[in-house]
């Protein structure tokens, strides 16, 4: 694995998982509560206005655990250096 992609990682989890989340919701809304057809986007703005906003947090909880884990692993890394 490249360093970008260590990096990244929990934002490239975050995405996939986003993307998995917005497919099962789309299942559901059309298995369980039987709607006649099968949408991925969906034609009512409240459901499309709610997807987003699950999409959008479950995003931004991988950038900021990026972004701290990062800050950590350097702190670390200069920590190492200091008391070598």
């Amino acid at each position: 694995m490249n360093n970008i992609m260590k990096k990244k990682l929990f934002t490239i989890a975050a995405f996939v998982m986003a993307l998995i989340f917005w497919f099962f919701d789309s299942s559901i809304h059309h298995l369980l509560y039987k709607e006649p057809q099968f949408q991925l986007i969906p034609a009512d703005f409240n459901e499309l206005l709610m997807r987003v906003v699950i999409v959008l947090l479950i995003m931004l909880f991988g950038i900021f655990a990026d972004y701290f884990t990062n800050k950590i692993m350097f702190k670390e890394k200069q920590l190492e250096v200091v008391y070598i």
